[in-house]
């Protein structure tokens, strides 16, 4: 027998040998095709087990971690097959009552931060500067600002005299309502909006712009308007896709393009499709981070100019979404937008999850811009429209009227 080793040499050290076989080529061409083969297979059951994972998260409310962040604070409730029916009066006061509990909860570590440490202060001790001092401690720690806190500091003043020894009822009944005065810019109905109405939705990544879109069109879908979604943050295909599962979620209609689109032709597309189609409100996400702040602004700049001519002045709004965690450095981030694109309302969110509620005081007193809608929750009844009564009661504990 024809010794082997002159045939394949040992320890492949002549591997040449080997790959000049065209068996051998076309038997190792086969095994990289296969595992090709498996290699796409495995991403498309990892893409498809991702989008089963979002639509669970809107059907049965399913963990949420590996989603996009924005998804992170929403948790979205079955519908009802009777969304855009009027509930009976009686229903509709036992919503309100539900809205105001959960925002009296929402609200209970700012209260707790703000009125429990304010109250320790009141019953023996004389309304003099040392007092005034630690009135003003305490508000600054609850992120209400250093002017906002000696314009009420000054306002207890004015209220009661000098050395006086106020209880702590009188004094949080002075507070309330200094505070409401200060929150009430736009007065009892905050939502005086125009029909059409296109509103640009704006903001930093990770405020909730898209999730807060989201829960808006459920709101004013409620109120029996029609809605349309525009997405308009074309720098990132997640953001697209996440107002597409909404609109599916809500039955509504979406315009959007491809990812790396032009914003301002998205938001063109948008009203001329609202305004054909009849819809009460348009809804336009917009990107929340470029390449720096100028372009941001800019492009935002472009968007604004679009869709503020195509409806006119008084059809057209720009809301900025605040995220409350943020503090003080909320005051400054509105005031950043205010100055570059002219701010007229805010949509102050994730209330429910942070001490620092107080800025809410801070930014009205400071910038007179008006809130529009709150967030205390995750749920989509959770954002709902602003109203300063509700807030400064609930701020200090009391009941609603």
């Amino acid at each position: 027998m024809e010794n082997t080793s002159q045939i394949l040499p040992s320890s492949f050290e002549n591997i040449d040998f080997l790959l000049r076989s065209p068996e051998i080529r076309w038997a190792l061409a086969g095994f990289l095709a296969l595992l090709l083969g498996f290699i796409i297979f495995l991403v498309v059951k990892w893409r498809s087990a991702k989008k089963q994972e979002e639509l669970n998260l809107f059907n049965a409310g399913d963990d949420r971690s590996s989603l996009d962040p924005e998804l992170n604070d929403v948790k979205i409730t079955e519908k009802s097959p009777h969304l855009d029916q009027k509930e009976p009066a009686a229903s509709e006061k036992s919503v309100e009552h539900k809205w105001i509990d959960r925002l009296r909860s929402g609200l209970s570590k700012t209260r707790h931060s703000l009125t429990g440490s304010l109250s320790t202060l009141f019953g023996e001790a004389k309304l003099d500067e040392e007092l005034i001092e630690n009135i003003q401690e305490i508000l600054f720690r609850a992120d209400i600002g250093v002017k906002t806190a000696e314009t009420l500091t000054h306002h207890l003043q004015s209220h009661f005299q000098k050395d006086s020894l106020p209880a702590w009822e009188e004094v949080k009944k002075v507070l309330e309502d200094k505070i409401k005065q200060i929150l009430d810019i736009d007065g009892p109905d905050p939502l005086n909006l125009a029909t059409p109405s296109g509103i640009l939705i704006i903001g930093v990544n990770g405020a909730g712009k898209t999730t807060t879109i989201g829960k808006m069109a459920a709101y004013f879908q409620g109120t029996g308007k029609s809605v349309l979604l525009c997405a308009g943050d074309t720098y990132r295909a997640a953001a697209i896709d996440q107002l597409a599962i909404w609109a599916d979620r809500l039955n509504l209609q979406i315009i959007k393009q491809q990812p790396g689109s032009d914003p301002a032709a998205v938001a063109f597309d948008g009203v001329k499709a609202a305004k054909s189609r009849g819809n009460d409100v348009i809804l336009i996400d917009t990107a929340g981070r470029l390449h720096n702040k100028k372009e941001l602004m800019d492009e935002l700049g472009k968007v604004k100019k679009v869709t503020r001519r195509e409806l006119g002045d008084n059809h057209y709004k720009t809301w900025l979404v605040v995220d409350a965690t943020t503090g003080q450095n909320a005051i400054q981030q509105v005031k950043t937008f205010h100055e570059m694109i002219d701010v007229d309302g805010l949509i102050v969110t994730k209330l429910d999850g942070t001490a620092k509620g107080g800025a809410v005081v801070g930014i009205c007193d400071q910038l007179n811009i008006p809130i529009k809608f709150i967030g205390v929750g995750e749920s989509k009844e959770d954002l709902q429209p602003f109203q300063a009564d509700e807030f400064a009661r609930s701020l200090f504990g009391q009941e609603a009227r």
